[in-house]
């Protein structure tokens, strides 16, 4: 008899799992470590990811965390004025694995290249096929044009990978956004960090000149900061 295929895994990642499954869980069970022997995705992140990059100036939540005055604020677009937002309004910490990382753009940068060079062979945490399969949509169907946390699309012949993604305040308004638009297959990347959300005509035309200064469609807004890769 045959089974059907499955369409979903669940994996744990710390023996807080409360499926207590027959193939991984011992019938006596085990005993469960404390809060205190487990790694924060902080730790994790900063040990496995990090580190090994020789990334140093990040951050976690907001940017000017406890009002500082010499870091990039974010900002709301509120009646036509640009209001700044202290860290402290941004969301809450539990949505920080999904964005509140701060990191410098020379930083930024060596994670993108990460994914440049990737697919060669030129990492160190990952091999090419792993990084083949991050940049491959697994599906034909529903979203063929999204990969494992990147859209992909074709300018003039060439695959481009693209991330981007806005924080926002408790009040659900955008305040910063940034994007990443590699081309691994010309060996070329960009980033574009933003102070403000891009729901703001004004800062989508602003965004837009530095896209055509690059010659790629516009397709963040905001005030950018460039750095080519």
């Amino acid at each position: 008899m045959s089974l059907p295929a499955q369409s979903a895994l669940r994996l744990s990642v710390t023996d807080r799992c409360n499926l207590r499954c027959r193939y991984c869980m011992p019938s006596t069970g085990i005993r469960k470590k404390s809060r205190e022997e487990l790694l924060s995705w902080e730790e994790l992140i900063r040990t496995l990811i990090f580190q090994p990059l020789g990334i140093t100036t990040v951050g976690f939540g907001g940017s000017a965390a406890g009002n500082q005055i010499d870091q990039p604020w974010q900002h709301r677009f509120d009646d036509g004025v640009y209001v700044p937002v202290p860290a402290e309004e941004l969301e809450p910490p539990y949505i920080g694995p999904c964005g509140l990382i701060q990191i410098s753009l020379p930083d930024w940068a060596k994670f993108i290249i990460m994914h440049l060079k990737g697919e060669e062979g030129g990492s160190p945490l990952l091999k090419p096929e792993t990084f083949k399969i991050l940049h491959t949509p697994p599906f034909q169907t529903g979203h063929p044009d999204y990969a494992l946390g990147w859209g992909i699309s074709d300018y003039h012949g060439t695959t481009v990978l693209v991330h981007n993604g806005t924080n926002m305040d408790s009040h659900k308004n955008m305040v910063c956004s940034s994007m990443a638009w590699t081309a691994p297959e010309r060996d070329f990347g960009f980033l574009i960090a933003t102070t403000a959300g891009y729901e703001n005509a004004a800062t989508g035309e602003a965004c837009g000149v530095v896209c055509e200064m690059r010659h790629i469609e516009p397709c963040l807004s905001g005030y950018c900061i460039v750095a080519d890769i």
